[in-house]
């Protein structure tokens, strides 16, 4: 398992422990079903559909990462409402 470039932490709202993608915002780390965010999100979607990162990339828990530029305290509510049903 490779070690992230950065040390980062995972969130304490958005982390499914048997998610299976983890979105990475700066130094936080956000897990969550890849199918799920892709099915309510055109730009997950999007991103989802670009080629898969060669075997050396970037993994945590066994899960792929997926670095946004987006912060955490931006993201934070969009992931509650696509994957955690959240108002």
């Amino acid at each position: 398992q490779n070690i992230p470039r950065v040390a980062l932490k995972q969130d304490g709202e958005v982390w499914l422990d048997d998610g299976n993608i983890v979105v990475v915002a700066e130094d936080t780390a956000f897990r969550a079903f890849k199918s799920i965010l892709a099915q309510r999100s055109e730009i997950f979607r999007d991103l989802f559909t670009l080629p898969n990162p060669p075997a050396s990339a970037e993994v945590m828990d066994g899960c792929p990462l997926v670095h946004v530029s987006d912060s955490p305290d931006d993201l934070r509510p969009l992931l509650l409402v696509l994957c955690c049903g959240k108002k």
